[in-house]
């Protein structure tokens, strides 16, 4: 699809590696103060993607899991039609925050490749390309 495919090497960054180091090193402490217990629905973190082609098709996908060290999660969704990506994100939050005392992160993509993102979490990992210029 014209989309070059990157080495799993490629998406790890020291800060990342830094808190995966000190998550394994801690983990144990962690399962003992709370009796060895599996981590609940409310011990999560949702991981996502979307991607926006010369003809403006956009594709999507999301997965759960995306908290350091584990698989577990759960998948949710508001779309906020006719905001840019930006407002549409900050306003999806805003809501969320608002209505469930949540904290969280998203990220849009318009059509026309307008990308947007926001978090209210202390940190989201997120990258992108457009033009052949990378962000992460």
């Amino acid at each position: 699809m014209g989309v070059e495919e990157m080495p799993p090497e490629e998406f790890i960054t020291e800060p990342r590696r830094k808190k995966l180091e000190n998550h394994l090193k801690f983990q144990p402490a962690f399962r003992q103060l709370h009796n060895d217990r599996e981590l609940g629905i409310d011990d999560h973190d949702t991981v996502g993607a979307v991607a926006v082609d010369a003809h403006g098709n956009v594709a999507a996908a999301t997965s759960t899991g995306g908290i350091t060290g584990q698989m577990i999660g759960r998948v949710g969704d508001s779309p906020l039609i006719g905001l840019s990506p930006q407002d549409a994100v900050k306003k999806a939050l805003t809501v969320m925050k608002d209505r469930v005392d949540s904290l969280g992160g998203a990220i849009a993509v318009s059509k026309s490749g307008d990308f947007g993102h926001y978090f209210n979490t202390n940190g989201m990992i997120w990258a992108s390309v457009q033009n052949g210029r990378k962000q992460v």
